[in-house]
């Protein structure tokens, strides 16, 4: 059985082709995500001290499957095989990660750390963040970018705060550290930036370097799949932020406004003959008793998205792109020159 791992980086479409491509891939050629990989999320958790029996117990597990699944594909995606929490760490992933999986091909996804970083800060935003606003999220300080190693902190009321070291977003060592693991030859780089140009090469292409040689299903791209918020959402999101931390409220709950919408099954979807009055009424009562600002947020992104580049503040912008365009001169060292974006190395 051929293993394929996609490792991400999030935030470079891996969730759109987790939730539409991939799942419709062919049975009989590709097994992906089976329920034995939901055990990663405790084996990856770099917070966890690791035994020797619980990595033995995972490959005796994936080897049982690969005896029943002799000519399939395992298709694993899990953007924590070199990512924990919210900050890249491929040092100890790839060991984590070959440790798990001795014998795989390894799939990357990479973007522009400019553009990434913006989406992430907005994701972050998007799961209970925002405090001190962007520039604290890069640790932005008279203007130059810190370099403390970043941080991940919660205060006694609940609020998160992530601070980057944008020195240590490195795509260099991303990729390095996973090609020193499996060897150049396992370990493929795709690039966000290639999906915008042309989402369809793009897909035909991720499905030829997983083998998939069977019929790629046809995909609708105008889907906002976990699409960030707003430049307004965001500024929103901070002034409220900064508001009730002074005065010392504690904020929604996120994840408990999650697991309500599950456990009481509150969906837009459910067609209106369905939506009885005493539906609507649990709705309502659940919407404005523990719906987060980040809901209300989202329904005005449905109906206008006002959007801007936040970094446009304090020359955050063009800074940015000179370390990064410098760093990514690394890349050369072990990717072809005519495969990587030109902005990655070039003003």
């Amino acid at each position: 059985m051929k293993i394929v791992l996609f490792v991400g980086l999030p935030k470079t479409a891996t969730t759109f082709f987790e939730l539409n491509l991939f799942p419709e891939l062919d049975e009989n050629e590709v097994i992906f995500n089976p329920p034995l990989m939901e055990k990663l999320s405790y084996l990856l958790d770099t917070k966890n001290d690791l035994k020797d029996n619980d990595i033995n117990n995972f490959k005796s597990e994936v080897a049982a499957l690969a005896r029943k699944n002799n000519n399939k594909i395992l298709l694993v995606v899990n953007e924590h095989l070199g990512y924990w929490d919210w900050l890249p760490d491929p040092k100890i992933g790839s060991e984590r990660t070959k440790s798990l999986f001795p014998d795989a091909k390894i799939l990357i996804s990479l973007r522009f750390q400019r553009d990434w970083l913006l989406s992430l800060y907005k994701h972050s935003i998007d799961t209970g963040g925002g405090y001190g606003g962007i520039k604290r999220f890069l640790d932005y300080k008279n203007g130059s970018f810190q370099s403390k190693g970043g941080k991940i902190e919660y205060n006694d009321i609940g609020y998160r705060d992530i601070v980057v070291d944008v020195f240590n977003i490195n795509w260099h060592l991303f990729v390095n550290c996973f090609i020193e693991k499996y060897g150049r030859e396992s370990v493929q780089v795709m690039f966000f930036e290639n999906f915008l140009e042309n989402k369809i090469s793009f897909t035909e292409n991720l499905c030829r370097t997983i083998g998939i040689m069977s019929e790629i299903p046809m995909l609708s791209f105008h889907k906002k799949i976990n699409r960030s918020p707003s430049a307004l959402s965001c500024i929103i999101c901070e002034l409220q932020r900064a508001v009730i931390l002074k005065l010392r409220i504690k904020p929604r709950s996120i994840q408990e406004w999650n697991e309500i919408v599950k456990k009481n099954k509150l969906s837009r979807s459910i067609s209106g003959n369905k939506k009885s009055f005493k539906y609507l009424c649990k709705v309502t009562y659940y919407v404005l008793t523990k719906a987060p600002l980040q809901f209300f947020l989202k329904l005005l992104d449905e109906l206008i998205y006002i959007d801007w580049n936040l970094l446009n503040r304090n020359k955050m912008d063009s800074n940015l792109i000179k370390i990064y365009q410098t760093m990514n001169k690394d890349l050369l060292e072990i990717l072809d020159e005519a495969k990587i974006p030109a902005r990655y190395i070039k003003s």
